[in-house]
């Protein structure tokens, strides 16, 4: 009976030093790009075969968001300026 009570100590000690001796995957630098998208070019669209071997991304037919933009509620909102 006692050798079955160390033997069943010795288990539950093993089991705590597994647990504690557990990395997290962000301690891991083993773990890399988990959960990450694979890579891709991006695309570009040319009026002609010739722009579009020149590269140049000016005569591309793309329109950047960049830049101000002018939005109006146009009285949607009403704001108590006192209470602000």
């Amino acid at each position: 009976m006692k050798i079955f009570t160390k033997l069943l100590v010795l288990v539950f000690i093993g089991c705590g030093v597994n647990a504690l001796s557990a990395q997290n995957d962000w301690e891991n630098e083993l773990m890399f790009e988990q959960n990450k998208l694979r890579s891709r070019v991006p695309s570009y669209s040319y009026t002609n075969h010739a722009d579009a071997l020149e590269g140049n991304r000016e005569n591309s037919r793309i329109k950047s968001l960049n830049g101000t933009w002018k939005l109006s509620m146009l009285g949607l909102l009403k704001i108590d300026r006192q209470n602000l």
